[in-house]
């Protein structure tokens, strides 16, 4: 949304403001008159940017936008409300009347450079790269101190990838505002993408302490102490961002993260159904409240809600990853082996999924079926490591002895986990349950639950009553990715 700051007029509450009348003294035996204060009036144009601003909190981008009907003609035709307008367009997902509405003003206005920052909100909302830059590009040629565009353009350059440029960017906002809240927060994301975190840190603090009253800062802030393992101060921040921005998606999100790194599921997935309830169109909190089901056992809901994240985004490969192991664990080799095949095609640097697609195939198909897409796979992967050798034992059906002596010597224990669960797999498949279970015990013994093919061990384990006398490994269950 656009920050435009609206400062109503009416600075105290009505019962402080006005002057108490003079009083003519009361007769003797007579009561006193009461006092009476007189209520200064709120301008009616302050009023109506009150409740305009109650409905944007309250999450009623219909409501808002109504209200600017009430407008007297004189205050709606000038630009800071339609650029006030323009902005609920874009919180309201209406982007095309945003565009109108923005250039509506350029049209009035092209010397206006807070209209063309308008339109590059606009034109971020539907992902119009060029059109953003372009915005941005001519409201600093008209101004070339313009705060918010530069801080645009330095969001331009991050998301490229462009981190000299970007801080480069927010440096000259600094040197105008040191203050400037966009700024610090940009620069300190511009660090922690960069694992910066003792650079981003101070500017983090900085933010927070200059603008305790915003959230900007205790997300940031939140994001760092949660990447360096500091859960319960991080925690802590993204709690105070949430009671000042109760109906913000990502800080939902991030709230649930962390309660889930903290070992307490309940409360993350209640954190994930609120940001679910807050944008149904975001697909993130759907994954890691599928994760959450999935671990409770409650498996129909989970791959609903795997669903529900394909839907709202085909290219996220971690719901893939998510059905096809719902699918897998209920048989459904065909559907699994679809799902992991999605998966790959998203992330193809991913040999896991190359793997797990091939072994759900082999249990529905020939292996001369299966066998151009095993040597397709075998290509992209590297010669010298276990996954390259485990494609070429699921193509060859050869070479399983190679692949347990790499498995044993490996010290990764996450690749050592993975690969232990292949070869398992592959022995099920060969009918040699005896070691079929010794490769599944191999991979339970890693601990490493933080894995696909460490959830799927599990439920084979549990089916081959494997567990009953086994104890779990120390190690905490984590969903994240």
């Amino acid at each position: 949304m656009i920050a435009l700051v609206i400062m109503l007029s009416c600075a105290s509450s009505p019962r402080q403001a006005g002057t108490i009348p003079a009083q003519e003294p009361a007769l003797s035996g007579e009561a006193p008159v009461p006092v009476v204060q007189a209520e200064k009036e709120i301008p009616f144009r302050d009023a109506l940017l009150a409740r305009i601003l109650d409905c944007l909190g309250a999450g009623d981008f219909d409501g808002a936008l109504a209200l600017f009907d009430e407008f007297p003609e004189e205050d709606a035709k000038t630009a800071e409300i339609r650029l006030l307008k323009t902005s609920v367009y874009v919180s309201a997902g209406r982007v095309s009347e945003g565009r109108d509405a923005a250039n509506g003003v350029i049209a009035d206005e092209p010397q206006n450079p807070d209209a063309f920052y308008a339109l590059f909100m606009v034109e971020a909302a539907a992902g119009n790269k060029q059109a953003m830059r372009k915005a941005v590009d001519t409201a600093l040629k008209i101004d070339k101190d313009h705060l918010p565009s530069l801080n645009a353009l330095g969001t331009i350059h991050a998301r490229n990838d462009s981190w000299a440029l970007a801080v480069t960017q927010f440096d000259k906002v600094l040197a105008i505002d040191p203050a400037n809240l966009a700024a610090l927060t940009g620069k300190a994301e511009v660090f922690r993408f960069q694992g910066l975190s003792a650079e981003a840190m101070p500017l983090a603090n900085q933010a927070v302490a200059l603008h305790p009253d915003k959230m900007q800062g205790y997300v940031i802030r939140g994001q760092l102490l949660r990447g360096s393992g500091e859960m319960g101060p991080a925690l802590a921040d993204f709690v105070s961002a949430e009671q000042l921005a109760p109906r913000d998606y990502w800080v939902c999100y991030d709230k649930g993260r962390t309660l889930l790194s903290l070992g307490r599921p309940d409360e993350a997935f209640a954190a994930f159904e609120r940001a679910i309830t807050l944008d149904g169109t975001q697909f993130v909190a759907y994954i890691y409240s599928a994760g959450i089901l999935a671990d409770r056992g409650d498996y129909a809901k989970a791959e609903a809600r795997y669903v529900e994240a394909v839907k709202r985004n085909p290219d996220y490969f971690y719901a893939y990853e998510g059905l096809g192991m719902l699918k897998m664990k209920n048989k459904e080799y065909a559907a699994a082996r679809d799902a992991f095949l999605a998966a790959y095609a998203k992330a193809p640097s991913e040999n896991g999924y190359a793997v797990l697609a091939a072994l759900n195939a082999l249990r529905v198909q020939k292996l001369f079926e299966v066998k151009p897409f095993l040597e397709s796979a075998m290509r992209l992967a590297k010669r010298d490591t276990l996954d390259y050798a485990i494609l070429r034992m699921l193509n060859d059906f050869n070479g399983d002895a190679n692949v347990a002596r790499q498995i044993d010597a490996e010290k990764d224990t996450f690749l050592k986990g993975k690969s232990a669960f292949y070869l398992a797999e592959f022995y099920d498949i060969c009918n040699k349950a005896a070691l079929a279970n010794a490769y599944y015990e191999k991979c339970r013994e890693t601990g490493r639950r933080d894995t696909v093919e460490w959830r799927l061990n599990q439920w084979k384990m549990e089916e081959r009553d494997l567990l009953v006398q086994a104890s779990p490994p120390a190690g905490k269950v984590s969903v994240e990715h």
